[in-house]
């Protein structure tokens, strides 16, 4: 079973010639509007069933995938219309991690509004809100992605499309599919992993560094959702590091 950041899960089959996915959930969702799937019922509970258009078996990926897939998701990105300004940019970054994670404690949102402010103050978070912006979905990775017999495509729900900066597709795909952590304190003073992937790469200036550090977070929220944890512990673990010990996920010291 997968889940996506709006609260509804999905699940497979090709138990019949064409492969299937069945979403349950009554979180917010648009329709992809790929050419891939067919809706063909509303059954017990309210899960919505659909019908991949090809024939073979159905294969949901888990990370990392090639970026030949995040080709997929952008493309089938680029067909979706949406006028909606990411909620980061119109109410505020910090509000994030109560619209992610309702359940949040009020220790986790007093630590994240600390953070939020050091990344405007430190590494010019706000210069993000005037970047040239393009359809996005907090979910960009590997999740959105499964192929049916020989053909790769999105799937058929997808969470709010957005409006946000051109470069935090490419982030928000990096973080959902190569990284790992952070991780608790170790002997190896090991706390990030990157799998196969230099994410310094992505990094040209601090703004964004800024915009890397706030979308690692907000995967973290997510994480943290899914797992109902309301005290955040990853989360404010991340905090720490970053703000008190100046340890980061892109100094090699302390990647792997």
């Amino acid at each position: 079973m997968y889940r996506v950041s709006n609260g509804n899960t999905f699940t497979g089959k090709a138990d019949l010639a064409k492969p299937y996915l069945v979403f349950t959930g009554k979180g917010e969702f648009t329709k992809s509007l790929g050419n891939d799937w067919d809706f063909m019922d509303t059954v017990q509970g309210g899960a919505r069933v659909y019908f991949s258009k090809y024939i073979g078996q159905l294969k949901a990926f888990k990370k990392p995938l090639d970026f030949e897939y995040f080709d997929v998701v952008t493309k089938a990105l680029d067909l979706q219309s949406s006028d909606l300004i990411h909620p980061a940019l119109q109410y505020g970054y910090n509000k994030e991690l109560t619209r992610l994670y309702p359940k949040a404690n009020n220790n986790a949102q007093k630590q994240y509004d600390k953070f939020i402010d050091f990344l405007i103050d430190k590494y010019d978070l706000m210069d993000n809100n005037i970047e040239e912006k393009q359809n996005y979905i907090d979910d960009i990775g590997p999740y959105l992605v499964v192929r049916a017999g020989l053909k790769k495509c999105i799937i058929p729900e997808i969470p709010q499309v957005y409006l946000s900066p051109i470069k935090w597709r490419k982030m928000s795909w990096a973080i959902n599919n190569y990284f790992i952590g952070p991780y608790q304190k170790n002997e190896k003073g090991i706390y990030f992993q990157w799998v196969k992937f230099d994410i310094n790469s992505l990094i040209k200036n601090n703004t964004d560094l800024s915009a890397l550090y706030f979308l690692i977070s907000k995967f973290i929220i997510i994480q943290e959702a899914w797992m109902d944890r309301p005290n955040c512990d990853s989360l404010l673990n991340f905090i720490d590091l970053i703000m008190e010990k100046n340890i980061t996920p892109i100094d090699k010291k302390f990647i792997v």
